[in-house]
């Protein structure tokens, strides 16, 4: 089959307009891939000039994760991942803290505590983290997760069994059933090189 000069012709302009978006499509590929991860970055720690901005010490946080990273990477457990501030900054009545984007402020000084708890309690009042009881029944009943009047309620009718008589006259019989259950735990454990426990069950005995 033979071609002509015309169609030649158009086939090479043709060709070279298929190179050309090509390159084109590499070209914006190249622009919007970097842009993105920038943007993505800069939203990643758009909020970690909180504590700066205001003055309060901070522990230092990694983008996106904040402060999580220790608990992610399997280092630190959750609790003691959110609470380096209390030993990086001792003198400190308060520490701030990143838990991913979100700042939250670390309380050091138990008067300060006592102040928010009871005195500042209405400013003070909802949880960070909710459970809606449609989404876990149980969870959702756990006065950590829950907010508004189920928690106000919950914590005023709880509030009367913790005084400092009540506690003490507690302490030895919590002592005793801890003590109790740890026990079990460690010669189970050692006799079946292993355990995996029915949390209902240690909690009957």
């Amino acid at each position: 089959e033979t071609w002509t000069c015309s169609e030649l012709k158009l086939c090479a302009q043709f060709n070279q307009s298929n190179t050309r978006n090509k390159m084109n499509s590499l070209e914006w590929c190249l622009l919007l891939v970097p842009t993105a991860i920038y943007l993505f970055y800069r939203w990643s720690i758009a909020t970690f000039d909180y504590f700066e901005k205001r003055g309060v010490p901070f522990v230092k946080p990694v983008p996106l994760l904040g402060n999580m990273w220790n608990f992610f990477s399997g280092k630190m457990h959750m609790v003691d991942s959110g609470s380096v501030g209390y030993e990086m900054f001792p003198e400190s009545r308060f520490s701030g803290f990143f838990a991913f984007r979100k700042p939250g402020y670390l309380i050091h000084d138990p008067e300060l505590v006592k102040q928010i708890t009871i005195k500042d309690f209405d400013h003070f009042a909802d949880h960070t983290n909710v459970v809606p009881l449609e989404a876990d029944p149980v969870l959702g009943r756990v006065l950590f997760f829950t907010e508004g009047s189920r928690w106000k309620h919950g914590r005023s009718g709880l509030s009367p069994a913790f005084t400092g008589s009540k506690m003490r006259n507690m302490f030895a019989l919590l002592s005793s059933c801890a003590d109790g259950a740890m026990k079990r735990l460690v010669e189970d454990g050692r006799r079946d090189g292993g355990l995996e426990v029915e949390i209902k069950d240690l909690f009957q005995k």
